[in-house]
C-alpha cells in the first residue's frame, strides 16, 4: 500500500476503492473508478512498485473484490475491506514502530508532487498526473521547495552556462 501511494500519488480514499481488477500488472496502471469530482483516471506506476504488488497478490491470493484488506498483527483478513481509518491507523502504527515522524495518508501524496521537479519533471506532469484542475495546486505543493534546493539545480539551467565559448 505504501509503495503505491507513493509511486502514484493517489489518494487515500482512491487507495481504498481499488479492486483487484482495476490493477495491471503487465501494463504498470491502475484504473480509478472513483476519483475525487467523480472522475475517472488511470495511473501508471513503476518497476519496484509492481514487485510489491505482485508480493502482496501472492499473500492475499487471486480472489476478486477489493485489492486491499485490512490486517491485524500482521495477517490479512480476507473480504476484510480495508477503510480510510484502517490505513490511518497502519501508519500510526508504523509511526511508532520507525519513530518516523509526520508520516499520514497525504504525506506520500505530497512526496510524489514535490520529487518530480527534483528530476527536471515539468509541472504539467505533476498536475495531470495528481489529476489537479489547475497547476495552482501543484506550485502549492512545491512551495516546499527551499532556496537550497533551488541553489543546487541552478546549474541544469544557468543561462551564463549556456552561452557560447568566447562571449
Amino acid at each position: 500500500m505504501l509503495m503505491v501511494l507513493l509511486d502514484t500519488g493517489i489518494r487515500c480514499s482512491e487507495l481504498v476503492g481499488l479492486d483487484v481488477d482495476d490493477l495491471d500488472l503487465f501494463e504498470r496502471r491502475i484504473r480509478i473508478l472513483h476519483a475525487k469530482g467523480c472522475r475517472q483516471r488511470v495511473v501508471s506506476f513503476a518497476g519496484r512498485c509492481a514487485q510489491a504488488l505482485d508480493a502482496y497478490l501472492e499473500a492475499r491470493g487471486p480472489d476478486s473484490g477489493a485489492l486491499f484488506w485490512a490486517a491485524h498483527e500482521r495477517w490479512l483478513h480476507p473480504g476484510e475491506i480495508l477503510q480510510p481509518n484502517g490505513l490511518k491507523q497502519m501508519l500510526r502504527r508504523l509511526v511508532k514502530r520507525t519513530g518516523i515522524p509526520n508520516v499520514h495518508a497525504h504525506r506520500f501524496r505530497h512526496t510524489f508532487a514535490t520529487r518530480p521537479s527534483r528530476q527536471n519533471a515539468r509541472e504539467l506532469d505533476v498536475q495531470y498526473l495528481l489529476r489537479h484542475a489547475s497547476p495552482d495546486m501543484v506550485r502549492g505543493y512545491s512551495a516546499t521547495y527551499n532556496s537550497e534546493q533551488a541553489a543546487r539545480r541552478h546549474a541544469a539551467f544557468s543561462p551564463a552556462e549556456r552561452l557560447p565559448a568566447g562571449a
